[in-house]
């Protein structure tokens, strides 16, 4: 039986540290900011249930950091994957594309809603995963992030 769980992470990364609080962060003005925007409220895998908001709450996410009220980020400068569009392959690619360009002082957020699992390898050492779009409901090493 799956005992999934709904996630919502926000990281936001400078400068190799994780901030928790947004009202701390001191970012260099020349600095840019980037992100990944990610919502899956329906999954491929009809074994996952389907959450109500978690693709609403990502395409507002996005829009408030595009806004003057947010950060005010260019739209090439976020990368917006909701339900089908949030594929492993695709997350894995957007991350990737984080890696390359995002420089010191830059600003990152990674944000992510939508199920979330452990899986007990043979070590029974627990692993957590977070289940893209077209995710099973097993098998999450070779099948999520």
């Amino acid at each position: 039986m799956l005992k999934l769980k709904q996630v919502f992470f926000l990281f936001i990364f400078i400068a190799g540290h994780v901030v928790i609080a947004p009202a701390q962060i001191n970012v260099s003005p020349a600095g840019k900011t980037y992100a990944v925007v990610i919502g899956i409220s329906q999954y491929q895998n009809k074994a996952i249930p389907p959450l109500n908001y978690a693709g609403k709450d990502a395409k507002i996410f996005s829009d408030w950091l595009k806004s003057n009220a947010g950060c005010a980020v260019p739209d090439f400068q976020v990368k917006l994957l909701i339900d089908e569009e949030a594929s492993i392959s695709a997350v894995y690619n957007a991350l990737t594309w984080l890696t390359q360009v995002a420089k010191q002082d830059d600003r990152v957020y990674l944000y992510f809603s939508g199920h979330g699992d452990v899986e007990i390898d043979s070590t029974s050492i627990s692993q957590g995963y977070l289940l893209a779009w077209n995710s099973p409901s097993n098998n999450y090493a070779n099948n999520a992030i």
